[in-house]
């Protein structure tokens, strides 16, 4: 099971050869369903490798946390679904406010510095998670900074991805965001259950180790490649130029 099954691999294997296909085929048409060459521009394909990351780490995070509170706590389910609750919580009540900070100082502004506060969760459910049940000490510290780090990049990873495309372009661009975050959403169950193979009653915390850390890994990845993204919207920049120009004598 997990790694040590050859299906592993050769399934591995198998997509990346459907993916060559994919963008070869894409490349030799006229009018391809996708077009690649949004991803010359650096917003684009910087915001999209963000999103990547950060998306493997974040559904990585719920899928494995409900195993773990079901598996080595025995929490009942509906119990497991509360103690999920305060970092969605935490998201509903900030997603708003950092929109607003990013529509004045730009998405990478939250981008860098959330990752790493999402790392920083991970880091907790590392270092904190034992065997024993400790939500107040333990899971529910992890979950409210985990919480942050979501409120600060996911609502803006869809605006980053499509700055810098011309008006006609955000539509497709947008497509793609939401395509690569389902594709990462999947990745992140997928790398899960590799690291854990079988999850049984007797399973114990040590074998959740290698989930978080790639949630770690995940949220430092998404802050490396957000430095990338530019600091403020070309979009806005783009749109007061022929304003400013217009004004002048």
């Amino acid at each position: 099971m997990g790694w040590a099954s050859a299906t592993t691999p050769a399934v591995l294997v198998g997509g990346l050869l459907v993916l060559g296909a994919f963008v070869r085929r894409t490349l030799s048409v006229p009018h391809p369903a996708l077009d690649l060459t949004i991803f010359a521009t650096p917003s684009v394909r910087w915001a999209n490798i963000a999103t990547a990351a950060f998306t493997i780490g974040f559904t990585a995070m719920f899928f494995a946390l409900v195993q773990f509170t079901l598996a080595v706590w025995q929490y009942g389910i509906v119990r497991a679904g509360m103690a999920m609750m305060p970092g969605p919580v935490v998201v509903m009540a900030l997603a708003p406010v950092f929109g607003r900070v990013a529509a004045r100082h730009g998405q990478r502004a939250l981008l860098v510095p959330g990752g790493l506060v999402y790392a920083a969760g991970g880091l907790l459910l590392l270092t904190g998670l034992g065997d024993r049940p400790a939500y107040l000490t333990e899971l529910l510290p992890a979950s409210l900074l985990s919480g942050l780090g979501v409120a600060l990049v996911l609502p803006q990873l869809t605006s980053a991805a499509v700055q810098g495309l011309p008006r006609d372009d955000f539509g497709a661009g947008a497509a793609v965001n939401q395509a690569i975050r389902q594709l990462g959403a999947t990745f992140g169950v997928a790398l899960t259950v590799a690291i854990l193979g079988t999850v049984t009653p007797t399973i114990t915390a040590g074998a959740f180790r290698g989930v978080w850390v790639m949630l770690v890994v995940c949220g430092v990845l998404t802050s490396a490649a957000a430095v990338a993204v530019p600091r403020r919207r070309p979009a806005l920049d783009t749109v007061a130029a022929p304003a400013a120009v217009g004004a002048q004598p």
